[in-house]
């Protein structure tokens, strides 16, 4: 009870106590919960998602990546399955590494309509390194997550860290070589251009330009507001 009382004047404070549990301990259910306790931020914005949605967070002893993500259907709507591998149950030593594997996949299924694109990928990120910091994580910390070395989410945290909105999706395109959304929307005007009765291009390049304005103007916003909240974490 201390401990919990602890952890939660120390998030009004903003201040880093070390909120963590013994990996037998630790259920997806509480990283979930924890992800969840602040009123901004994406955790909060993943945690929400996930209850909203009914969705399954599960360990699977199956796979042979860190996480998975898929959707079945139930009840004809789609409920999304977050799957962990189950060999870091006794590796991990706290809630981050699983808070980001979580947000991952949740962003990766929340943005599953969005074209495939720099900023998609960014977005998704975004999204994890958020919720590192919100759950008192440290630049010091990587590529170690809660007594877990992972390289490739480290790189994807680093991203974020090191770029913001403006830039950030050009430095993924760079690294990973997948197109921007002004390349893919140039390409997208000029098969149009040559098409103007193919009902095809026509929505792919209204689909591309809807995108561009979520990110622009849904995402961005988000993201500045975090920063503002959250900036004195990233440390």
């Amino acid at each position: 009870m201390r401990k919990t009382l602890l952890c939660l004047v120390s998030a009004f404070l903003l201040f880093p106590a070390v909120c963590s549990a013994s990996s037998a301990g630790i259920t997806l259910e509480s990283v979930v919960t924890a992800m969840g306790d602040g009123s901004i931020g994406s955790g909060y914005w993943v945690s929400n998602w996930l209850r909203d949605t009914n969705a399954r967070v599960e360990f699977d002893s199956s796979l042979k990546t860190p996480s998975e993500s898929r959707t079945e259907v139930v009840n004809g709507a789609l409920r999304p399955i977050i799957l962990i591998n189950s060999e870091i149950r006794g590796r991990t030593d706290g809630y981050r590494y699983y808070g980001v594997l979580i947000a991952g996949e949740s962003a990766r299924l929340i943005l599953m309509g969005y074209p495939d694109s720099a900023e998609k990928r960014y977005m998704i990120y975004a999204t994890m390194a958020e919720t590192f910091f919100e759950l008192y994580g440290t630049r010091m910390d990587l590529p170690v997550f809660s007594g877990v070395r992972d390289e490739e989410a480290a790189r994807q945290v680093n991203v974020w860290v090191e770029n913001d909105a403006s830039g950030g999706a050009d430095v993924v395109s760079r690294q990973e070589g997948v197109k921007v959304l002004r390349e893919l929307i140039t390409e997208a005007e000029g098969a149009a251009a040559l098409s103007p009765q193919d009902a095809q291009l026509q929505a792919r390049l209204a689909a591309l330009k809807s995108s561009r304005d979520y990110f622009e103007n849904k995402f961005k916003p988000r993201e500045k507001t975090w920063r503002l909240y959250y900036q004195p974490r990233v440390k």
